[in-house]
């Protein structure tokens, strides 16, 4: 069986098997996974990125909105990343609100600059399922955040595996990880996260203050 590409947990089980793909259980994590060979080159999902615009509206009152929200807590301007499928400036809350906010895509970008910083909050909005290597995302999520920085994902929670092959999100060949929230758990404890509020589409988590993950920034 393939290890979890999240938590590299050799506790996998086959747990769906189409005509196309196999879907992997991981009973560390309870990640679903589909089976890496069936995985798109990074060129078509790109592509793929780029025909989403008609979410743009959907994408920018998501990021709005956890901007606001935490603003009107803290009170301060806030320093974020938009982890994932970038939008164009114009959709953007930035400099009228005080507030910037930089743009990474792990697919497609080549300008790491973005990685080189600390951040307040990092949105990550549909692109979760799209990640070929959790694992990584999720330490650098660690990493840039702030202690007691914010995570606002925005993804489809997986609510019965028993009903995983009627569940139509995973006919989406682009997605290749689906989470159920005692994945969340286990990231919140793995990583130093509290895991704050968890629906069907959204998930908010705080870094810990205690958390002891850190990096040199200026390291390559």
């Amino acid at each position: 069986m393939p290890k979890c590409p999240l938590c590299h947990s050799s506790q996998t089980q086959l747990s769906f098997q189409d005509k196309k793909r196999s879907f992997y259980l991981c009973g560390t994590c309870d990640l679903v996974f589909a089976d890496a060979q069936s995985h798109f080159p990074h060129h078509i999902q790109n592509s793929h990125q780029q025909n989403k615009r008609h979410k743009l509206n959907k994408h920018s009152q998501f990021i709005n909105t956890f901007i606001n929200t935490l603003a009107a807590e803290t009170g301060t301007e806030l320093t974020g990343l938009n982890y994932g499928c970038p939008l164009p400036q114009e959709h953007v809350l930035t400099v009228k609100h005080g507030h910037t906010i930089e743009q990474f895509n792990p697919v497609s970008s080549t300008n790491t600059r973005p990685l080189k910083h600390h951040y307040d909050f990092i949105a990550c909005y549909q692109a979760l399922e799209h990640f070929t290597r959790p694992a990584r995302e999720w330490q650098q999520f660690s990493v840039l955040l702030k202690p007691n920085g914010w995570l606002g994902i925005n993804t489809r929670l997986l609510t019965n595996i028993d009903a995983f092959s009627k569940w139509h999100h995973k006919n989406n060949h682009l997605h290749v990880c689906f989470y159920q929230s005692k994945t969340f758990s286990y990231l919140a404890r793995h990583y130093g996260f509290e895991l704050k509020f968890a629906t069907d589409e959204l998930i908010l988590m705080q870094k810990t203050s205690e958390s002891a993950i850190t990096r040199d920034l200026n390291a390559s």
